[in-house]
């Protein structure tokens, strides 16, 4: 959806991964754009949606040390609604903040919230700062700068 809503930019290179599967392989592209980065001295952001997670679970071993600037990630439901993860093939806020303190990313951007979840802060931001203190999460029209 990048290409489709972002506004084409020249200081920026976007590379997606759809696998096997339309899924499978988008952590591990992460991990070898950011060894490439780094490299260059450049920025990575790696987005990661709904069920992509679950196929490439062990990339995720690889992104620690790897210098990737940003993990967006998706964030379905608070703690307090964590049991339906397993049913959905979502994640929930303290899983997902552990990924990102794992992983040892620069920042961690939550997204993909569950729109039936009401109020300003839908996934409890605490929770995951606790665990991982670099968490924002996101908005319609976010301009996140790298």
């Amino acid at each position: 959806d990048l290409e489709w809503y972002a506004p084409p930019r020249a200081d920026v290179r976007v590379l997606a991964n759809r696998g096997a599967n339309g899924i499978d392989g988008v952590v591990s592209t992460a991990v070898g754009a950011a060894l490439a980065a780094t490299a260059s001295n450049a920025r990575t952001a790696c987005l990661v949606g709904d069920v992509a997670f679950l196929h490439d679970t062990n990339a995720m071993l690889g992104l620690a040390r790897r210098g990737v600037d940003l993990l967006v990630h998706e964030c379905n439901f608070s703690d307090a609604l964590a049991e339906w993860c397993e049913r959905t093939g979502h994640s929930h806020t303290s899983q997902v903040a552990r990924v990102a303190a794992d992983a040892q990313v620069g920042r961690l951007l939550l997204l993909h919230v569950d729109p039936l979840l009401v109020g300003d802060d839908p996934v409890d931001l605490s929770a995951a700062r606790r665990i991982f203190p670099a968490t924002e999460l996101a908005e319609d029209l976010l301009d996140v700068v790298l």
